[in-house]
């Protein structure tokens, strides 16, 4: 068990569906003092895959906090929703207390892998699904502020809102605190030239945001351009703690805090 002397580390979104030994993953992790971690799914393929990863590394590792969020990233939306409901019912039937999340889903007018208004219906979706369920809701935006913060004001009043992989200005920052959001900050935090998020990061108060990897993707500086895992927030907790002029123990604990707030973890 963690003591209250202890950093502990959580990372509050990390895709394992893709990595070949994903329980030496987690260990790794563990062995950097990260304690927590919201295994998060992409499409229905990749959501089912994470929760079968879930629970082998729950049964393998012991003495750390674990969730599972499955959902349709805006990149798939023109796959469709159907089938997630049966997926989640499938979960929860199983009483595995593994499920904290719905997402990613939201905006990604950046790519634009799929159809606007397959992005919108799927992420519409995925909200009444997160309200009804009492579960997080995950959200991507990518350039699409304006449309993310539209549908949410008008269908996620029910919503526990997480915005991840945080990437806006102070500006986007206000609007998500004034909404009740909380943001999550990745490795993107700890690269020299984003000053906005640096910003950011200063602005925020304890319980308001999370860390996370988003690995694979995302490595924090000096790993850039590197392949990321779960371990590695750590690095970003540093470098967050750095900028905020605050203990590193201090930021692990209030970010931990949240998440376990944000997730409805209960307490040990």
């Amino acid at each position: 068990m963690d003591s209250d002397h202890e950093v502990s580390w959580f990372d509050s979104h990390c895709h394992l569906y893709d990595e070949s030994d994903p329980v030496t993953i987690i260990r790794d992790a563990v062995d950097q003092n990260v304690r927590g971690f919201i295994v998060v799914g992409t499409d229905l393929v990749t959501s089912l895959k994470s929760y079968e990863i879930a629970k082998s590394v729950r049964d393998e590792v012991e003495e750390i906090t674990l969730g599972l969020a499955v959902g349709v990233h805006p990149h798939s939306a023109s796959e469709g929703i159907e089938g997630l409901e049966e997926l989640i019912a499938t979960i929860q039937s199983e009483s595995t207390n593994l499920l904290v999340g719905v997402g990613e889903c939201g905006f990604d007018f950046y790519y634009n892998n799929s159809p606007k208004a397959d992005q919108e219906r799927v992420f519409r979706c995925q909200i009444e699904l997160a309200a009804s369920l009492d579960l997080a809701l995950i959200v991507h935006t990518r350039d699409a502020w304006h449309e993310t913060f539209d549908v949410l004001d008008r269908f996620g009043s029910n919503c526990r809102v997480l915005i991840h992989c945080f990437t806006g200005s102070v500006k986007e920052l206000s609007e998500c605190i004034e909404r009740g959001f909380t943001v999550s900050f990745s490795g993107i935090a700890t690269f020299p030239k984003a000053e906005e998020i640096h910003e950011a990061v200063r602005r925020s108060c304890d319980g308001q945001f999370l860390i996370e990897t988003d690995s694979p993707f995302l490595a924090p500086v000096p790993l850039r351009g590197k392949k990321n895992s779960p371990k590695n927030v750590a690095i970003v907790g540093r470098e967050i703690a750095r900028l905020r002029d605050e203990s590193e123990l201090h930021l692990a604990q209030s970010t931990r805090n949240a998440a376990l707030s944000m997730f409805r973890f209960a307490p040990k």
